[in-house]
């Protein structure tokens, strides 16, 4: 860091700072901030009540707490963050998680310690923006914090693309773990948004801007123990000037290792850990850019090379995807494809193959072969299916890579997935659930529609104010069962109403009757028992998985 007194971030420039982090769905009515009470979230939320205060009458500020007790002053912690809230006039929410109640874990030790309290901590305070109805929260991290998440991602093998560091504004996302558990989102989690306006600005600048408005904060003494996290270590020997080739013979093992790993890492793109804070906050940023810029790119390259094709797949043109020269651009389009069409969490590193530099790049050289019918590539056609060969490419065909979900499987325990309840699930005591709370009350409309997510790709709407009498009837015959099926090879979803005796398509639209206008044909092995549309006007089913970079 600089020698010179770091000065205080001025309005105008928190301005310019909240400008970048606006979500393409422009600013809601409210506003969180997550304050944890330390400098940095203490800070944002002065710079945000203040610029609100200045330049909006509608717009509302919400402080939301989470007191993790993880340590004995956790709670003076969360009552100090509650103080300055209201000394600013501020609306406050805390949470506590209680350790061992459902549903949260035991209390963690220290190898999981960080992972453990980051899911927890995010299942707490989206549980806060979904009773407050707030659909954007600002973070209080900053340039030091970049730096520390751009070489964590690079130790965990993460490609250059992904090394660039946090956005200024992205989705919450889906979560990053099965459907059921704590850290899974659904389809909430895809309709708020997080901002990071302080990413350009360093610690020691907002140290600056506490002191110059007397701004109290409280320090987190855990965050400056190497030995505790990965990321305590990186920040400790950052601040202490440490050399990255002295080794880490006094860190665990686990964090020792991937300290090393990233060393290693930094070396392949040249980017030199020894050579001071200043330097690290440069390169970090400039990878950060070069990814805002791939984004577009990428943006770009699938509105020219992107073909119609069913529902949730996604079919690249070949002639046009050969195009795209640049090998970073090549791969954050794969990454954004894979994460498009996968049955993992949207937002996840599974979703985006674990971002693991091999794998994707071993995509990167199938896709971009210059003689892609020599690695099996399909042809999608307009008049004739079954055209897999060069020999046979006419002029009305259209030739490219369809990316499509695969088959639930884990390579590792096979009969772990239980792959009927991810691919079929029975929704009868959702909707008998539904029908019996909205039965009580029709002129709530809130209760009138039942949401069930389906492999986590499409929402499937039942609404239960059109719901035919003898569905309602049927439902009260005990062996009646309502199940969402998949159909072809693309796990499109279908309605059945099962009986004893029978099975009835109830619904089968997902704007596909849009789809099978265009002309569309395959191989009938895609398409077996997907010809004909049947449509419920109390169904509908949404493809939910943005195929946008945020």
């Amino acid at each position: 860091m600089p020698a010179h007194r770091a000065l205080a971030i001025t309005k105008n420039e928190f301005s310019v700072m909240l400008s970048k982090c606006k979500p393409p769905s422009g600013w809601p009515e409210r506003i969180a901030v997550a304050n944890s009470g330390g400098p940095d979230s203490t800070c944002l939320m002065f710079l945000l009540d203040q610029h609100l205060r200045d330049r909006s009458h509608s717009q509302k500020l919400i402080s939301m707490t989470v007191d993790h007790d993880l340590q004995l002053a956790s709670a003076s912690m969360a009552t100090e963050c509650a103080k300055y809230a209201k000394q600013l006039g501020v609306k406050h929410i805390s949470s506590k998680i209680v350790w061992g109640e459902h549903p949260y874990p035991l209390r963690p030790h220290n190898a999981r310690l960080e992972s453990v309290a980051r899911s927890c901590r995010y299942y707490a305070l989206l549980q806060m923006m979904k009773a407050a109805d707030v659909k954007v929260i600002a973070l209080g991290q900053h340039a030091d914090d970049q730096v520390e998440t751009a070489l964590m991602r690079l130790g965990k093998g993460s490609t250059e693309y992904g090394a660039g560091g946090m956005r200024p504004c992205r989705r919450w996302g889906m979560g990053f773990d099965r459907p059921g558990t704590r850290s899974f989102y659904g389809q909430d989690g895809l309709n708020k948004w997080i901002i990071r306006p302080l990413l350009d600005v360093s610690k020691d600048r907002i140290l600056t801007t506490c002191d110059e408005n007397s701004l109290k904060y409280v320090t987190d003494k855990t965050n400056f123990q190497p030995e505790i996290t990965l990321r305590n270590a990186i920040r400790h020997r950052l601040q202490n000037g440490q050399s990255w080739d002295s080794g880490s013979t006094l860190l665990p093992k686990n964090i020792a290792t991937d300290m090393k790993a990233i060393a290693d890492a930094a070396k392949h793109i040249n980017i030199d850990l020894n050579a001071g804070p200043e330097h690290l906050y440069d390169s970090v940023k400039a990878l950060t850019d070069q990814v805002n810029e791939i984004d577009h790119k990428v943006s770009a390259a699938i509105d020219a090379c992107r073909a119609v094709s069913p529902p949730g797949t996604l079919l690249l043109r070949s002639v046009p995807l050969l195009k795209v020269d640049d090998h970073l651009v090549r791969t954050a389009l794969v990454v954004r494809a894979l994460r498009y069409v996968s049955f993992h969490p949207w937002g996840s590193i599974k979703a985006d193959a674990h971002r693991r530099s091999s794998s994707i790049q071993q995509i990167v050289g199938r896709l971009w072969n210059p003689h892609p019918f020599a690695n099996g590539i399909r042809v999608s056609n307009i008049k004739t299916p079954n055209s897999n060969d060069a020999s046979n490419i006419t002029k009305d065909m259209v030739v490219g890579w369809l990316a499509s979900r695969q088959p639930p499987y884990n390579k590792n325990n096979p009969a772990a997935i239980d792959v009927k309840a991810i691919i079929e699930p029975d929704v009868t005591q959702a909707l008998i659930q539904g029908i019996d709370k909205w039965q009580r009350d029709p002129n709530d409309h809130s209760s009138s529609v039942v949401e069930v997510l389906y492999d986590t790709r499409y929402l499937v709407h039942f609404d239960l104010a059109k719901i035919p009498v003898d569905v309602i009837e049927a439902l009260n015959v005990p062996a009646t069962r309502v199940v969402i099926s998949p159909a072809t090879a693309w796990y499109l979803p279908q309605v059945y109403l099962q009986t004893r005796n029978t099975t009835r398509l109830l619904h089968s639209d997902i704007e596909l009757h849009r789809f099978l206008r265009t002309g569309f044909q395959t191989d009938t092995q895609y398409w077996t028992n997907r010809t004909k549309v049947v449509v419920s006007d109390w169904i509908s089913i949404e493809w939910i998985r943005p195929l946008e970079r945020l």
